[in-house]
C-alpha cells in the first residue's frame, strides 16, 4: 500500500468511558482516500441516515490523509465528518494547525467518539496516558479561549486542543469547533 498510512483507528466511547484500537482495512485507506474519504467511509458504514445528529449513537470522526505528520509542506490539516446538526446531512469541516499532526504522531488516521458522558466532560489523550476521561472541574459557560488557557495552565502550552463554546453546550446546531 503506497503512503504513510498508520493504519490504525482510536474510537471512544463517552457513554462507557472505553476506548479501543482497531486496524483500518488497507482497501479502505486505498479507496476513501485522505480524511474526508475515511470519514466518509466509516460514517456511511456505522451511522443510521435516520438517526438524529444529536442522538449520542452518532459518531463525530477526526481524520487525517496519509501525508499528515511528515516534512510535506501544505498537510497541516484534518477533517472533523458526522452528522450535521444544522442540515441533518453529512458534515465535513476542515482545519489548519498542528491537531492533524499530532493526530498522526499518536499513530492513528482516525480518532472516532462516540456516546454520551455523564457529566460535562473532557478527553485527554496522550503517548503517555493513553484516553482519559475528565470531569470538567472549571465550571460551564467558558468560552473557547477560556477553556484553552485553562487547559494549558494546567498540562502545557504547547498542549493542542479543540474545544467549543456556550453555544455548544446548549445544542445551538450552528456551533463549532475551534482548535
Amino acid at each position: 500500500m503506497a503512503g504513510f498510512w498508520r493504519q490504525k483507528r482510536l474510537h471512544i466511547d463517552l457513554t462507557t468511558g472505553t476506548s479501543t484500537s482497531e486496524v483500518i482495512p488497507s482497501a479502505v485507506l486505498e479507496h476513501f482516500i485522505g480524511g474526508i474519504g475515511i470519514g466518509s467511509y466509516y460514517l456511511l458504514k456505522e451511522v443510521s441516515p435516520r438517526l438524529s445528529p444529536l442522538d449520542e449513537r452518532n459518531i463525530l470522526y477526526f481524520c487525517i490523509g496519509p501525508a499528515q505528520g511528515t516534512i510535506l509542506s501544505m498537510t497541516g490539516r484534518y477533517c472533523l465528518v458526522s452528522k450535521s446538526p444544522l442540515t441533518g446531512y453529512l458534515l465535513d469541516c476542515h482545519a489548519g494547525g498542528t491537531v492533524g499532526s499530532e493526530i498522526a504522531f499518536l499513530g492513528y488516521d482516525l480518532i472516532s467518539i462516540s456516546g454520551k458522558a455523564e457529566e460535562l466532560s473532557y478527553l485527554y489523550v496522550s503517548d503517555e496516558t493513553g484516553v482519559e476521561l475528565l470531569p470538567w472541574r472549571w465550571g460551564n459557560g467558558k468560552t473557547v479561549h477560556e477553556t484553552e488557557k485553562i487547559l494549558h495552565d494546567h498540562y502545557s502550552a504547547e498542549s493542542r486542543i479543540i474545544s467549543m463554546g456556550p453555544g455548544g453546550e446548549k445544542l445551538l446546531p450552528y456551533s463549532c469547533l475551534v482548535n
